[in-house]
């Protein structure tokens, strides 16, 4: 018997129980259900084994990469173990520079469990850890994004590559995000390890691609404030979420998407923001009809600080057209609107050629 047939059997196991305890579906920080199921399931097995198979493993506590090791027959694996609440397949990873406590590990995956909605059950998945990275995000410290269902799309072409990267030191380590962020990122060059800092990017030293995929994420997740905003609140959480996610940073969001005064439609004045929506209609309508479901996890989420929940619909894109056709229904808008003839907000920036 090898590693993926134990990991397999682990993963059927837990994916057979039927209710589970809601104590094995928390997924909150350190309380983590998922933790505590994980080895309560691994006894099992090893007390399933045929006797030509041993097995035996150690759950480690506190901060420790990866949780679990697993020692198959005299040989170390290492399993790390992720689980999300909302059905999801990804989440955040380790910190690139966390080092692994323990060393002499044949191989290191990822298991996943997703709790399915409405159900007190859990899917599982797992892979080498090194495939499920499909990308590295900066905060304070740069951490692997883990993705499930894109396993063919990791930061690593082979786990030799990843191996090699463990061993790297610090400085070594800071050379190959420089080169991976530059290549694979919107712009994120800002972060932090114990002997340097880098600063942010400035949002004029984009690329036009990237200008656009930034301004449309943004549109989409604080179009209530960018159309309805206060002056003094219109532009602080985009310039929030974009140095916090992409580590861009702008002196004045205002350039980006309200200068220039006003935009005409059928002779009537809108306010520039209006404009920019339409001009930028075509990747708009593509993210909203191709976004990850985890993105539409964080749109409902950021729209639900603002805005009534029963605008929120089962699209992203029907959502945001709710949304657009609810702002429409305030001032200026909706007198503006009239003047021009035009039925609501969406069917201006979505659907009308002006």
């Amino acid at each position: 018997m090898d590693i993926v047939e134990v990991l397999e059997l682990i993963r059927t196991k837990i994916e057979s129980i039927n209710p589970l305890e809601d104590k094995f579906l928390r997924s909150k920080g350190n309380d983590n259900g998922f933790e505590e199921l994980f080895p309560l399931v691994t006894q099992n097995v090893v007390d399933e084994l045929p006797p030509t198979n041993t097995l035996t493993f150690k759950v480690h506590l506190g901060h420790h990469f990866p949780d679990v090791d697993l020692i198959l027959n005299g040989i170390k694996y290492g399993v790390e173990l992720k689980s999300r609440t909302n059905g999801s397949w990804s989440t955040n990873g380790n910190s690139v520079f966390e080092s692994i406590t323990g060393e002499g590990y044949e191989d290191i995956f990822l298991m996943f469990g997703s709790k399915i909605p409405k159900e007190k059950r859990l899917l599982v998945r797992f892979a080498p850890y090194w495939k499920a990275t499909s990308n590295i995000k900066v905060t304070h410290s740069p951490r692997f994004t883990i993705d499930m269902e894109n396993l063919e799309e990791s930061v690593f072409k082979s786990k030799e590559e990843y191996d090699s990267l463990r061993s790297m030191n610090e400085q070594k380590k800071v050379q190959f995000l420089q080169n991976y962020l530059k290549e694979n990122s919107i712009g994120a060059k800002w972060y932090m390890t114990p002997t340097e800092t880098i600063s942010p990017i400035q949002f004029k030293d984009l690329s036009s691609n990237q200008k656009t995929q930034l301004s449309v994420e943004l549109l989409i997740l604080f179009v209530d404030d960018l159309l309805i905003g206060s002056v003094r609140t219109k532009y602080a959480r985009s310039a929030e979420y974009a140095l916090e996610n992409h580590f861009v940073t702008n002196r004045s969001f205002r350039d980006v998407f309200t200068s220039g005064g006003k935009k005409e439609y059928n002779n009537i004045l809108f306010p520039k923001i209006v404009g920019t929506l339409v001009t930028l209609r075509d990747p708009l309508i593509q993210n909203l009809y191709n976004a990850s479901s985890d993105f539409f996890e964080l749109s409902k989420a950021k729209w639900s600080e603002n805005l009534p929940q029963d605008l929120i619909s089962t699209s992203l894109y029907d959502s945001y057209e709710n949304i657009l056709d609810y702002l429409g229904n305030q001032q200026p808008y909706a007198t503006l609107l009239e003047e021009a003839g035009i039925t609501n907000l969406s069917e201006l920036i979505l659907r009308t050629h002006l």
